[in-house]
This record gives C-alpha cells, structure tokens and sequence, in this order.
C-alpha cells in the first residue's frame, strides 16, 4: 500500500538531537538521526519495517486517503460541535455598569444598563425553550457582573427550583474588587468552578489604569486580598489572573508573575499574559501598541530567559466558539442575544431578543454560523498547525471578510521556532512539578 508523510508532521533537530511532532493528533517525539533523514527526504522504502508500522499507528505515515481525510474529520468534528443541542451555552450579562474607568476600555462609550425582573423572568423561559439541552455552560459576564450581585443570587436560585437542566461548567469574569466573603461563599454554594480577574501589571501601573469611577485611589490589593479571601473561603473554585500587556508595559508582567508566585506558593493559579487588543483608526487592524501574534514568540522568549515557569502546552482544538455554535447565547440586560462576547452593547450586533421567536438580524447570525469557518480559507486549509487553533477568532475572521480587516488570527504556532521550543520545554518539564500552572496559547 502506498504511504506518504501526513501534512501535519513537523521535524526538526537541535544540537545533535532529532525530532518529530505530529499536529494531528499532537504526538512528539524524538527520533533517530537515520529515520530522521529518510523521512526528511520522503525517502520511505529506507524506512525500517518495525519504525513504518509505529509511524503508521502515530499517523506520521498514511494512505493518501487517510491524509486527504484528516482534514474532513476535522471538519467534521468542528460542525458537530456548531451544532449539537444538548449543552446550552450561557453568558449572562446582568448589567453593562462598571465599578472601573480604565482608560483603554471600550465598555466606556456604552450605555450603563442593568437587568429588569422582566427580563430576568423571560430568561428562564428561554432557557426552558430549549428542550434538547440536558446541561448548561453558564459564565456571568459585564461590564462588573457584581455589580448586580442581587440580580445574580435570584437568577442562580430560580435555576435551581424551576429548571431542571443541571449547571455543568460555572465560570465568572470579574475585575475582583467586589468578591466579598459572602459573594465566595454564595457562589461556591451554587457550583461556581472558576473565576477570571484582570490585572493591569504591577501594583504602580496597575492603580494608575485600573481605578474606581470617581476615586483615584488604588485597587491592586483590594484585589489581591479578595482572591485570598476566595482562596480561603472556596478553595475548589480555580482562580485565572489575566494581565493586561501591551508594548507599554510588556516588562511588568514577569515582576507581578513572580510576587503572585510567591504569594500563593501552594495554590493552583493560573496566570497568564492578556494582550491588550486596540484597534487603529479606521478599524481594520490592531494598532502598534499592541503585542500581536508576530510579537507574541519573541514577548514569551524574552520571559522564559528571566525565569518564568511558563510552558505553553500545545493542545488540539477542534471546534469554534460561541460565534458559531447554534446553541450559545450571549444574553444582554435587556434581553437581547449577541453571538460574541465583543459585541455586548453593540446594537448593530443583537442577533435576536429572548422573548421573541422571530430573529431581529438573522443575516448576522448567519454569516457567524456559516461564513467564519476555517475549513473555506484556503491559507487554513493547507497550515501545518490547524488543529491547533481552528482557525482562530471568528469575531476577527468576520471583519476580515466582510469589513475590509486586516487582523492576524493565525496561532501563534504558525511560528515553527516558537512551536519547538515549546514541545521541547515541555518535554523537558514533563516529570517536574510545577508549583503554578502552564500558560496555553
């Protein structure tokens, strides 16, 4: 049977070592300098039978068949998950208010508008409008989410005593100023799972940008103290700190991960780098204080020589995002239904409202469902590292296609030396015990 190298193998030597890394199926290894120079030059035949059959069952070598397929498997796999209906995707926005006047934010030039009775009543029945959901994927969202406190206690027990759909995955976004002892206590009770805080570099830069409305005063540890305070109170909710960076303060990132080190030794942190995406004047491209995609290798090279334990696990991705799944929602204090998190308060984005059956924008809708895929970009088609991004940001993808963008949505593993020295870092780290979890990208 003819056999050719799959498409998605990648080799490559350091020093006097060789090795082979398979992005289909995330595979790595490393290989002897003779199989590595026969597979180099596609030099099969001069293969040792016993190395042909374990390449094979790696899905290194295939029929020609099998690799022309593995590329309909993935875009199989990505529609299934587009459109299947038993998981029902939430992101509940109870109030587009915000306790923070960060300069950078885009949260500022919209309305401040938070959730009725009314609405919150015509959410459970939307919720029980889908009856082929058996679980619910539920992350609150704002604006500061906790600012409607109340509005999400009420929300939280009418699910438990008028739906009978179970919460499966329970997740928050918050700037973390108010997560009081007894807002930790009431989400842990109601099945929170993980909470997502932002900080903007270290302490000085951090309350020189993230500041209260109306009040100068600083912020950083308030915050700091409440993630103890969660840490203590629920110490099964998983806590991600995300720090802002961009070129302007791309240096503070290393200090602030070191002190949180430190600080919590013996939890289970996550924290990673948030690049700070603004866009240039006429909105077609991200601007030059913007730490992009081609920026990225050299940001995380520049980490890793000062020490930072940060290994970024290569993983495969084969679906989208809520953009271009059938049956996630992102719901809007007044009821009404965006498919991306970026277009909450956008009224040219609201797709449709939860009391109405009939779609207020279905064009929309969709060109998200159907015109964002990465399986119709011929430069998607043929990467080496597709399922390892599924071709990126949809919401990025769409101004691309139809608003004349020009925004980089590759991985950042499209960069073959950035992608090496990742498999190798991890390969080197694989038996090590790391205190603070991995950075994915």
């Amino acid at each position: 049977m003819k056999i050719q190298l799959s498409p998605y193998v990648h080799l490559f030597q350091r020093d006097v070592r060789c090795y082979l890394y398979n992005a289909a199926n995330n595979f790595f290894c490393e290989i002897d300098t003779d199989t590595y120079a026969h597979l180099k030059d596609n030099d099969l035949r001069a293969l040792d039978r016993n190395d042909v059959a374990f390449l094979k069952q790696k899905g290194v070598l295939l029929s020609p068949e099998a690799a022309a397929n593995i590329l309909l498997d993935q875009k199989l796999k990505y529609q299934v998950h587009s459109y299947q209906q038993d998981v029902l995707g939430l992101v509940l926005v109870p109030t587009t208010g915000c306790n923070f006047a960060c300069p950078y934010c885009f949260e500022e030039r919209k309305p401040n508008v938070s959730m009725s009775d009314r609405v919150a009543r015509q959410l459970i029945g939307f919720i029980k409008g889908h009856p082929n959901a058996k679980s619910i994927n539920l992350t609150w969202y704002g604006g500061e989410p906790l600012l409607a406190f109340g509005r999400i206690q009420q929300l939280l027990e009418a699910f438990k005593t008028e739906l009978s759909i179970p919460i499966a995955k329970h997740h928050m976004v918050t700037n973390g100023y108010l997560l009081t002892p007894e807002v930790a206590d009431f989400m842990g009770k109601h099945g929170l799972k993980s909470v997502q805080i932002t900080l903007d570099g270290t302490e000085e830069q951090h309350n020189r940008t993230r500041c209260l409305k109306g009040n100068s005063a600083g912020t950083f540890e308030h915050i700091l103290s409440n993630i103890d305070v969660l840490l203590k109170h629920q110490p099964q909710i998983k806590v991600s700190i995300r720090v802002n960076v961009n070129k302007s303060n791309a240096d503070d990132f290393f200090p602030l991960y070191s002190m949180l080190s430190k600080r919590w030794s013996d939890k289970s942190i996550y924290i990673y780098p948030g690049f700070i995406r603004e866009d240039t004047p006429d909105g077609k491209n991200l601007c030059s204080r913007c730490i992009t995609v081609d920026d990225g290798p050299e940001f995380f090279s520049m980490l890793r020589n000062r020490g930072a334990n940060l290994n970024h696990r290569t993983k495969l991705v084969d679906k989208g995002c809520m953009a271009n799944q059938i049956n996630s929602y992102i719901v809007g204090p007044k009821g009404e239904i965006y498919k991306c998190w970026n277009d909450v308060s956008n009224p040219k984005r609201i797709v449709g409202y939860i009391h109405r059956k009939q779609l207020s924008n279905s064009n929309l809708l969709y060109k998200y469902m159907t015109e964002t895929s990465p399986f119709d970009d011929p430069t998607c088609r043929q990467c080496g590292v597709m399922p390892l991004c599924s071709g990126g940001c949809a919401w990025y993808r769409m101004r691309n296609r139809f608003e004349n963008g020009r925004f980089n949505v590759c991985s950042i593993y499209k960069n073959k030396q950035f992608l090496e020295d990742a498999l190798l870092y991890n390969m080197a780290n694989r038996s090590k015990k790391h205190t603070m979890p991995l950075i994915d990208v």
